[in-house]
């Protein structure tokens, strides 16, 4: 968790520590959301119900990337952040001279940026990966010469470090992809409320079995059966199964609350059942970072078995839970 600190030389904008961060476009989003607030709740439960194996997006990620259904749209909708967008052109002609000024002016004035980099023109020894990466900067320091940032480092860590401005602006300039040139700038909203939908909700968790009523352009698998298709293709990219444990994460987060506004009876035995279910899918991550060292008949053979027997549970529990949810 950061504060807010202003100076002459120096500004950091508050952030707060995400519940998700497979990828830093979930980090990055949550790291500016107040879960305290209900509303903000009401909002995240009603979103990252979904999740999707993407068919390879435009030659760049993996056959299968594993993500939920909104990976890329769910920042620029939040509707408790002012957004705005600034295409490459704007940051290096008449509006801005360079990055730097438009980091200075923007955090200056509350606004935290979301900037794809090219890493290979980092130094910082924690950003290791030679890729275009989404990363949020919340502050600077012009005595040191470095902007505050967060984004995914060393074995895919979700983090706050420091990178140097100069380095910064190099790769901005370096990108491999010009479509993720755009810079968005976004700033917490004041003043706004979420209009909670329960009938939406129960509809849309009803939905989530019912994968064959999903359409979803450039996808492969849907919800459980994203798992099955892990089952089908394991390998020992974590970031699938990491996503499958955020959306246990999430799902809590969604229990919790509905139990509280008495959507729902509270029931130890369905809190328990949903507990039993995150701890399952941690093992199975931990499992498949363990795959990366020992790829033994046994230990895939068991991480297969543990995503089979999920599958069934999780079944039971959302089947449950869509029935038992009150409109």
């Amino acid at each position: 968790m950061s504060v807010d600190v202003a100076g002459k030389k120096r500004r950091i904008l508050y952030v707060s520590d995400p519940i998700i961060s497979t990828y830093p476009e979930y980090g990055n989003l949550f790291s500016l959301l107040d879960l305290t607030n209900p509303s903000v709740v009401e909002w995240v439960i009603s979103n990252f119900i979904h999740i999707r194996a993407h068919n390879n997006v435009g030659g760049t990620c993996f056959n299968g990337f594993t993500s939920f259904k909104d990976i890329w749209t769910l920042q620029k909708t939040c509707p408790f952040l002012h957004y705005y967008s600034y295409p490459y052109e704007m940051t290096t002609g008449k509006c801005y001279k360079s990055l730097r000024k438009l980091i200075v002016d923007s955090v200056n004035k509350g606004f935290y940026i979301f900037v794809y980099l090219n890493r290979s023109y980092i130094t910082n020894k924690e950003a290791t990966a030679s890729i275009d990466h989404q990363t949020l900067i919340y502050g600077y320091d012009l005595r040191k010469k470095v902007v505050l940032v967060s984004d995914n480092l060393n074995n895919g860590k979700y983090k706050r470090t420091e990178y140097k401005i100069e380095d910064v602006e190099k790769a901005y300039a370096n990108l491999e992809e010009n479509r993720l040139s755009e810079i968005l700038l976004f700033k917490k909203s004041d003043s706004c409320a979420y209009k909670f939908d329960v009938e939406f909700l129960k509809r849309e968790l009803e939905l989530y079995l019912k994968p064959e009523c999903i359409n979803i352009p450039e996808t492969v698998a849907v919800n459980l059966e994203v798992v099955q298709f892990r089952i089908d293709n394991l390998e020992p990219d974590v970031r699938p199964f990491c996503i499958f444990y955020e959306h246990k994460i999430i799902m809590e987060l969604r229990l919790k609350y509905l139990m509280e506004k008495g959507y729902l009876e509270y029931d130890a035995h369905l809190v328990k059942k949903l507990s039993l279910l995150k701890e399952r899918y941690l093992v199975i991550r931990n499992k498949v970072v363990k795959l990366n060292f020992d790829d033994s008949r046994n230990l895939i053979d068991s991480i297969k078995k543990d995503l089979e027997d999920a599958i069934q549970e999780e079944f039971c529990f959302m089947k449950e839970l869509a029935e038992r949810l009150k409109v």
